[in-house]
């Protein structure tokens, strides 16, 4: 008995929905075929709309200043809705709009569309079932009457830039962000529902209405998250190319903490060498192989400048100091023409930029001591230090050996940068200086210095076109040195350059095009 109630209680529930669905669709269908028969005397155009609404239980949207205040006589015979509000508006410059079947609205913009009247009622919809606030902007003018916001999308613990987070425009998909986590994005008059999504961090939206072109910047939380377990069983046989470049390889950063460290220092090149292609050239050593070429025929760049001795301290050391790494990427294949003709490998790195809070940090291994310090220095001006040095001498000298006693194997390297915001552009000048001196036994030895300076500027034209110029001037020296004997001498080489380079970028669909 209870089975057949229940079958009952369902057979009446679907039947009362489907009641329901159809008187709906019919309400809907009468209130699109309202016809007028009226006849007003002396009446203005905003009287005869609240007549209309009350008695065909319509509504009209209207602001009271934009109809005439003027009393005449309206006589509708057999006409539509539609109809009558363009006889209301005959002489003004008014447009009228249908939505959802039953409401009807008069704009006050003769060159207002459908589509963009429909869009501003969602808007007002979403925003008042969402508890998120408006956020107003007031930006400059620009040339043309577009909305140009540039948008910045940083992490809400460390305040690094968050590269490629996609991001949406009233629900429609326009960009991602650029490797320093910015964004143009061109926005509608009125509220823009903004929402950003990027892997590891939770999605966030918000709601920005500006004026003219504005500069925003957003601060994202990471999002943790619990994996079912993944057994991988086999890989198709034509599985299809995923990535228009081949052999190129990202170095993750953060992945730096987590790998086993030489001396407890950590080394960007220890993480290169866990590409496929890649070996190294010596236990403990920082140089690298790729594909059976030699270390000396691999690039190796720091931002805009090239590095011609990329080790420390006899190759046990990276020239790279890893609290100023931003971005790590290897190319191994397929070489861009931006970096010439390379045999074997191009290893670019990039440096970061200064925090938003003051914050310091150090590092103290068996053989080197690393200090950082970052932070803002002014509106729009932020800077970032970082110095390496070891005290091998003082370890040297607790080894009884007098060949060793005697022996010094010694580094240092000083970063340090500035970027400046200035409008549309980021102005980033940095420096760099190196110095390396081996001594054996007091009998024989070498150093070699590396001096970098360098200044570039980024600007963002479009959403669609930036552009970027830098200046690069570099001075390696290197000595080597007989200090007994006849043979005594210095054998002295200098390599310097200074060049400058600008890069235009063109994005056109999904084709992105470097030009310069």
């Amino acid at each position: 008995m209870q089975i057949l109630f229940l079958r009952d209680s369902i057979k009446q529930t679907l039947l009362l929905c489907t009641l329901t669905i159809f008187s709906v669709q019919f309400l809907n269908a009468q209130q699109n075929e309202i016809i007028i028969n009226e006849l007003f005397e002396s009446r203005t155009a905003s009287e005869v709309i609240r007549s209309l609404e009350f008695k065909y239980n319509i509504k009209i949207y209207f602001k009271e200043e934009d109809l005439s205040d003027e009393a005449k006589n309206y006589r509708f015979v057999k006409e539509s809705i539609e109809t009558v509000l363009s006889k209301l508006n005959s002489n003004l410059n008014l447009r009228w709009i249908q939505y959802r079947g039953s409401y009807f609205l008069i704009g006050e913009n003769p060159d207002l569309q459908k589509d963009q009247l429909a869009a501003e009622i969602q808007r007002a919809q979403l925003m008042a079932n969402n508890t998120a606030k408006v956020v107003k902007l007031e930006g400059k003018p620009t040339g043309s009457n577009a909305i140009l916001l540039n948008l910045k999308v940083k992490d809400k613990d460390n305040k690094e830039e968050i590269i490629g987070a996609a991001l949406s425009v009233n629900g429609k998909l326009k960009t991602a962000t650029d490797a320093e986590g910015m964004a143009v994005l061109t926005l509608n008059r009125g509220v823009n529902k903004i929402d950003i999504a990027s892997i590891g961090y939770s999605p966030t939206t918000i709601f920005i209405e500006a004026t003219g072109q504005v500069q925003y910047e957003v601060l994202v939380e990471r999002e943790s998250q619990v994996l079912d377990e993944v057994l991988i069983s086999g890989i198709a046989g034509g599985e299809a190319v995923r990535e228009t470049q081949g052999g190129l390889n990202r170095v993750d950063i953060k992945a730096l903490e987590r790998i086993p460290t030489f001396l407890g220092e950590r080394d960007v090149v220890k993480a290169v060498l866990l590409n496929p292609g890649v070996s190294s050239i010596g236990e403990g050593a920082s140089g690298f192989n790729v594909r059976g070429g030699n270390v000396d025929q691999n690039l190796v760049m720091q931002d805009d400048a090239i590095l011609f001795n990329s080790s420390h301290a006899l190759g046990f050391f990276s020239t790279f100091n890893a609290d100023m790494i931003k971005s790590a990427t290897l190319h191994k294949g397929a070489i861009h023409s931006q970096y010439g003709g390379r045999l074997s490998s191009v290893l670019d790195v990039q440096t970061k930029e200064g925090a938003d809070k003051l914050r310091f940090k150090a590092n103290v291994n068996v053989l080197s001591a690393t200090g950082t310090i970052e932070g803002p220095l002014m509106d729009n001006v932020s800077f970032i230090f970082s110095g390496r040095s070891t005290y091998s001498d003082i370890i040297f000298r607790l080894f009884p050996q007098p060949e060793v006693k005697n022996s010094n194997a010694g580094f240092y390297d000083l970063n340090g940068k500035f970027n400046i915001k200035l409008g549309k552009s980021l102005w980033a000048i940095s420096g760099y200086y190196s110095n390396d001196n081996f001594v054996y036994n007091n009998s024989f030895g070498f150093d070699y210095s590396t001096k970098i300076l360098q200044s570039s500027l980024r600007t963002i034209i479009s959403d669609k076109i930036s552009n970027k110029l830098s200046v690069v001037w570099s001075e390696y020296n290197s000595n080597q040195n007989e200090f007994s004997g006849l043979m005594a001498s210095i054998f002295q080489t200098r390599i310097s350059y200074l060049k400058g380079h600008n890069k235009l970028t063109l994005k056109l669909g999904n084709i992105t095009s470097d030009l310069g």
